[in-house]
């Protein structure tokens, strides 16, 4: 019972190792939003005022 017990934490703690490492992050980028009379500069990285 001790060895299935700790094989099983093990898995517990190391799953979320395991996601990290398999996502990388640009290919799950969130597109950005923003608010009326701002658009999203990728540049800035940032909401920025229409101009124009």
């Amino acid at each position: 019972m001790n060895i299935k017990t700790t094989f099983v934490l093990l898995a517990l703690t190391l799953t979320p190792t395991w996601a990290m490492a398999a996502c990388n992050g640009e290919a799950h980028a969130q597109a950005q939003s923003c608010v009326d009379g701002k658009v999203y500069d990728s540049a800035a990285m940032a909401c920025v005022p229409v101009t124009g």
